[in-house]
């Protein structure tokens, strides 16, 4: 028997017995940083999962060292590409057990590094898209070439599958927070879609100011123990009734047209003196055009009350497609977002500056909006709208594109 094992055995007086068989080079006892004896289990496709299990002749008096072992002994396999949690490289991937390289090389490995890789894993530092982001590192940058991980060695014992992390849940004017217990190869959606039964709400996610994907891992989003995320959301709603829609032009220009780029924004600045859900827009048909299906690039800023920039969106791509009934009198039809079912939330007071870009050439306009506010919409006095500084292609309150914005009160 291994000398470890029977160490173990004096300084905690019991006996371990093992199965039939059990005794072999896929097991390796180590010493802890507590200088206390656990089982490190390996991963060997010689490993029956019927041996995993040891039986105590004896009842531990040390509960603390109870735990410990027990954690480690029903811990799970370890095996090449699994995913884990470093406190000091963040996410890495388990490459080569060192141990069976040792066994495999005993004669050629010193002893100085026989020691250093004993219970160790070769791993890879697994740094995703996201990491770049939240560590402002652009792609043409120098250090973005060591994307191609990093290897390093690392013991067994300092491995995380699981963590904690707390939500900060925002939906309307109520704020409340939550730990979660998590494990690293879930999705943020085994939180996210949990908390949407139970608020009936639709939730965005956001880490360090940024939109994550529910559907993406927390690896893939960087996102590791004792991280917060900010849940915002906004209740669903089946009443269609309430969906309105504000118009800003009395009428269209018919015998001019409007020169679109693939690469200037159409932009719009929008100040409520209410809570309201930005729920989609308002889109000029093309220019004596049958209609036809194209995509729809759109993003959003939101300012506080002071003007301070408090969300700057990603860039969200839609294809629409729409016809001929669809349009109005003044050649424009309402699109109401996909991305964003139930709306983007607006506090009162807030700004929201929205652009888009649609994928074609020659659109339709108006230049009679300097009297937005006369226009008879389902809610007066309510909006105030503004140039907006993102723009590119000379939309303004006056004149342009986005004739229109459909919406729902809080």
């Amino acid at each position: 028997m291994d000398q470890s094992i029977k160490d173990f055995e004096q300084k905690y007086d019991f006996v371990v017995q093992f199965p039939k068989n059990y005794f072999d080079k896929n097991k390796v006892w180590k010493i802890s940083e507590e200088e206390d004896f656990v089982l490190g289990l390996r991963y060997h496709d010689s490993l029956n999962k019927k041996d995993h299990h040891l039986k105590i002749s004896k009842d531990w008096k040390d509960k603390k060292i109870i735990r410990k072992f027990r954690s480690e002994v029903h811990s799970k396999e370890f095996k090449p590409g699994m995913m884990a949690f470093h406190t000091k490289y963040r996410y890495i991937l388990l490459s080569k057990d060192n141990n069976i390289e040792i066994q495999a090389n005993q004669n050629q490995i010193s002893d100085q590094d026989n020691l250093s890789l004993q219970n160790t894993w070769q791993c890879k530092v697994y740094k995703s898209d996201a990491y770049y982001q939240d560590e402002d590192i652009a792609e043409d940058d120098s250090t973005y070439k060591y994307k191609e991980h990093e290897v390093v060695n690392i013991l067994l014992s300092e491995l995380i599958f699981q963590f904690e992390i707390e939500t900060i849940c925002l939906i309307e004017h109520q704020y409340s927070a939550q730990k979660h217990r998590v494990r690293i190869q879930d999705s943020l959606s085994s939180i996210i879609k949990t908390f949407e039964k139970l608020h009936d709400c639709q939730f965005q996610s956001f880490f360090k100011g940024r939109l994550v994907s529910e559907y993406n891992s927390f690896a893939q989003e960087n996102i590791g123990p004792g991280d917060q995320i900010l849940l915002n959301g906004s209740r669903n709603s089946n009443d269609q009734s309430q969906l309105k829609f504000f118009q800003r032009f009395k009428n269209v220009v018919t015998d001019l047209i409007w020169n679109l780029s693939e690469d200037e924004w159409s932009a719009i600045q929008i100040k409520s003196k209410v809570d309201f859900y930005f729920c989609g827009i308002g889109i000029f048909e093309r220019y004596e055009e049958p209609p036809e299906k194209f995509n729809l690039r759109y993003s959003y800023q939101i300012y506080d009350i002071n003007d301070d920039l408090m969300f700057d969106s990603e860039i969200y791509e839609e294809l629409v497609i729409y016809n001929k009934e669809d349009i109005n009198e003044l050649h424009f039809y309402k699109y109401k977002f996909k991305r964003f079912p139930n709306g983007i939330f607006i506090e009162a007071g807030q700004t929201l500056q929205f652009m888009q870009i649609v994928d074609f050439q020659f659109s339709y306009f108006s230049s009679s909006g300097a009297d937005y506010s006369t226009i008879q919409n389902p809610d007066m006095d309510i909006f105030q709208l503004t140039v907006s500084n993102l723009d590119d292609d000379n939309t303004t309150v006056e004149e342009g594109l986005i004739p229109g914005f459909l919406y729902r009160l809080a």
